[in-house]
């Protein structure tokens, strides 16, 4: 998009955030979604060109306004009736997303040479990525197992090959197949919710992104070191991580109230007085003048 804009024509010194918004103009069939994609682009090449010594400093980059959230988290009943409503291949490749938190992307690209499953458990790895910390190794949840080992099974227990294989040129699920069967679940539920409002409430669109966002965030409240859930997400950048950490309120509340039963503790069974054998406490154990205690004890006083 950025090569075939005006914008591939301009000196690096030369882009401002006008350029930019009339990029974003030109491009106004599209979805700020994908607008963005291209001004983020821009945005990372500029910051490059500062840190190489190109450009002096980085102009302000503005995105397309009405991008899509992707951070909603599914409460574990709409995760459940959402993927009752999807159509296969994407409802197996959704239970992966929701199991392991891996980006859709690397889900559709999946091949059973990076998958180890031992009889009852096993493997993903991610052999390439985004960078070079997107290349890691996860364990199988039981869903995510069930899932992978059905669908081993049922296309005769390959020892290559896609895991979501399809007519596609690529030759695997692609993010246009996944957007259209996503569509149709929502569609379904809302539907469904039409018809019978009691039996099935009502679930909210959200994007398909959003998975990924539920189980990092579920992770995250089980996962008490950030750098780990990083590295379960694939991440270069701690920072980016902190974005699927949502403290609660009671998990704030639990952790003062641990942090006021460790000071209690600390006051009740840390300053206890000890009673030495004659009786007298550790407190006052000292208490003598120095001259009396040097000639009790026979020591010699110090010289200066």
């Amino acid at each position: 998009m950025l090569a075939k804009s005006d914008l591939a024509t301009l000196c690096l010194d030369e882009i401002t955030d006008q350029h930019a918004g009339r990029f974003a103009a030109r491009h106004s069939n599209l979805s700020p979604s994908t607008v963005n994609c291209g001004l983020r682009t821009l945005r990372r090449a500029l910051s490059l060109a500062v840190q190489w010594g190109k450009i002096e400093r980085m102009p302000k980059i503005s995105l397309a306004k009405g991008e899509r959230q992707r951070d909603r988290v599914l409460a574990d009943d709409e995760a459940m009736r959402y993927l009752g409503a999807c159509p296969q291949p994407w409802k197996d490749a959704a239970t992966l997303i929701l199991g392991t938190g891996l980006r859709p992307g690397e889900v559709f690209k999946l091949r059973w040479e990076f998958v180890l499953l031992n009889g009852h458990g096993g493997l993903i790895q991610v052999a390439e990525g985004k960078s070079k910390a997107a290349r890691r190794l996860l364990p199988m949840v039981p869903d995510v197992y069930t899932t992978l080992k059905a669908r081993h099974t049922d296309q005769g227990c390959p020892s290559e090959g896609w895991v979501f294989p399809t007519g596609a040129l690529c030759g695997h699920l692609e993010q246009g197949t996944a957007n259209t069967q996503h569509a149709k679940a929502l569609a379904t539920l809302a539907e469904a919710h039409t018809k019978t409002l009691d039996d099935c409430p009502e679930l909210k669109p959200f994007e398909p992104y959003c998975l990924r966002h539920t189980a990092l965030t579920n992770l995250a409240a089980v996962c008490p070191d950030p750098c780990a859930l990083a590295r379960i997400a694939g991440h270069s950048s701690i920072q980016i991580t902190m974005r699927y950490i949502h403290p609660q309120a009671d998990a704030i509340e639990r952790t003062f109230a641990e942090f006021a039963n460790r000071q209690k503790m600390v006051t009740e069974g840390g300053h206890k007085e000890n009673v030495l054998p004659d009786g007298k406490s550790s407190q006052h154990a000292n208490t003598e003048e120095p001259e009396a205690l040097v000639s009790r004890e026979g020591i010699e006083p110090p010289t200066y």
